[in-house]
């Protein structure tokens, strides 16, 4: 929590900078979260990619022609579901399909390069750099026991590319982005989980 206090306290001293020009911009983005975790166990279980949402606010610094420095706070979905055949009473040869799902929402925090071109309205980029999420809820079903254990935080990367579309002045935005966590969400003897995922975004540079 004075990891997140820290750089929260960074990103509104540097938001205060407007006069100097350090400030590009600032906006909103939202979208499609789709995380994979792989759970390896002597053989591998790799759980069916679950969709969720993202949205959060972000402001850019250094206002160069090509570079800048973007950091972002995102309420991010993430997590893993499996339709699985039980057997019932009522399906007692195994027909009826179950979801399991388990869903962790993480506040996430990263401070991203972005590299750009100019072509007028248009303005491909690339982005990378550093991550963490903050665990804020769980919201469980079978397998419970593993997810309990995740870390309330955790480091990794992101990196990415989108473009800007200036219309009247204002830069829309359309993102891909790659998340990958640098250590396993849970490790011990006999099975270790780790994470990764992608997200659809799309947003406004003001």
């Amino acid at each position: 929590m004075k990891t997140l206090f820290t750089l929260m306290l960074i990103v509104l001293t540097l938001s205060s900078a407007t006069h100097s020009q350090v400030l590009r911009g600032y906006g909103i983005k939202a979208g499609v979260t789709v995380a994979d975790q792989d759970w390896h166990y002597p053989f591998n279980w790799d759980p069916d990619n679950r969709t969720g949402f993202n949205a959060g606010v972000f402001a850019e610094f250094l206002n160069h022609p090509f570079f800048s420095v973007v950091t972002e706070l995102n309420y991010v979905q993430k997590g893993m579901m499996q339709e699985v055949l039980i057997t019932t009473e009522e399906y007692p040869e195994g027909t009826k399909y179950m979801t399991w799902e388990n869903r962790i929402d993480y506040l996430n925090v990263s401070a991203l390069a972005k590299l750009r071109l100019n072509y007028g309205i248009v303005k491909p980029y690339l982005l990378a750099g550093p991550k963490i999420d903050f665990e804020i809820g769980k919201h469980l079903m079978p397998y419970e026991n593993v997810p309990k254990r995740f870390p309330a935080s955790i480091y990794g990367f992101k990196v990415g590319l989108g473009t800007e579309l200036n219309l009247m002045g204002i830069n829309f935005l359309a993102e891909f982005v790659y998340d990958s966590d640098l250590k396993d969400l849970y490790k011990s003897e006999f099975l270790t989980v780790n994470s990764k995922s992608y997200e659809m975004r799309l947003g406004i540079l003001l």
